[in-house]
């Protein structure tokens, strides 16, 4: 039974989410806070394993606090709890790169069925943390240096190899992290499909360009139809529609198709096309998620000749269940740690690496 502290600045909220919360008997909460400097000492009193923040508070923010936990309490798992504005969804962007599991949107408005709404969301996001399996031995914030990685060759032309990136639960971290250590120089466009909310992925690929600097700097963009995929690109697939590769001449081409899950792009879809069209050579990469999708993808680019680099699930996945369905279903070329990952696709590209 996961331990819920609550925090946030208003006694409604607080009794509020307190009755949420309570009324299922998996969820115990064990205390709460209204102010930053109350909440660190009863976090660090109590451990719980689960604290929801409100990031908007007197004294220590949310932000602030966010980054304490995770320095003196780095196995707990936050939920924010968000207002509904677009400066809500920003806080809310950067408190999941800084370290927070999930995001609720507080109700806009007082209307039984906007608390019904967030019931349901503040319990299966509690629940989704619960499931998660934390390790910070790889801490990312905005003083983390990254060392970036660079190849002997490569340019902007048109690809003939493709990276493709599936998370889902827990993945703009750990996607942050990959192409901080990556440069416009690989020989590969790398291609991102995050089945999370796409504010976060819009949000993310906001703040990418920032913490990339010089001129090794990738190139971001979501993927439009009918773009045409270059070497040292890297391109996030839109939440509402699935996403397919064609060859068009010489180019790898991106076209659109009807979305066929509800969880966002899907990854099947899109591995089976990258094997299809270009798989020997091209890599898929399995990081956090909550989902048995890439499963068959996976194994079509396994079998076309595509080497497969799955984030190990015993070693700081957030969320390993994407990661062990899909070493039950192949053999993996490559089980690594998060920070092992980057290197390995460069040296899988023809450089950047030790081989082995």
């Amino acid at each position: 039974m996961p331990e819920i502290f609550i925090v946030d600045n208003s006694k409604f909220m607080r009794a509020m989410l307190r009755k949420i919360l309570t009324s299922d008997p998996e969820i115990r909460v064990v205390g709460e806070a209204g102010d930053g400097i109350s909440a660190l000492e009863n976090i660090n009193k109590r451990a719980p394993e689960i604290v929801t923040l409100d990031l908007q508070m007197p004294g220590i923010d949310g932000l602030a606090l966010l980054a304490r936990i995770m320095k003196e309490k780095p196995a707990t798992k936050v939920v924010v709890i968000s207002a509904f504005t677009k400066e809500g969804a920003e806080a809310s962007a950067e408190a999941l790169k800084r370290g927070a599991v999930g995001t609720v949107q507080k109700p806009s408005g007082s209307a039984s069925a906007d608390i019904e709404k967030m019931k349901a969301e503040l319990i299966r996001a509690i629940k989704d943390a619960a499931k998660l399996k934390i390790s910070r031995d790889v801490k990312i914030t905005e003083d983390t240096p990254t060392k970036k990685i660079a190849l002997k060759d490569g340019s902007a032309d048109p690809a003939k190899r493709v990276v493709v990136v599936c998370a889902s639960t827990g993945g703009p971290q750990e996607i942050r992290k990959i192409i901080s250590m990556l440069n416009k120089k690989m020989p590969a466009a790398v291609v991102i499909i995050q089945q999370i909310h796409s504010k976060f992925t819009g949000l993310l690929m906001k703040e990418l360009p920032s913490m990339l600097n010089g001129t090794n700097a990738l190139t971001i963009n979501i993927t439009n139809e009918g773009d045409v995929l270059c070497n040292g690109q890297v391109s996030f697939a839109p939440v509402d529609s699935d996403i397919v590769l064609k060859k068009e001449g010489d180019y790898l081409v991106v076209h659109k198709q009807q979305l066929t899950g509800q969880g966002g792009s899907s990854f099947d879809v899109f591995l089976s096309s990258v094997a299809e069209i270009c798989g020997n050579g091209s890599i898929g990469v399995i990081l956090t998620g909550d989902t048995t999708d890439s499963v068959a993808g996976i194994k079509t680019l396994k079998s076309a000749g595509g080497k497969i680099i799955i984030q190990d699930p015993s070693w700081g996945c957030a969320s390993p269940q994407m990661a062990k369905a899909v070493l039950k279903s192949i053999e993996a070329d490559h089980v690594l740690k998060l920070e092992e990952i980057a290197p390995k696709i460069l040296e899988l590209l023809g450089g950047g690496g030790k081989s082995g």
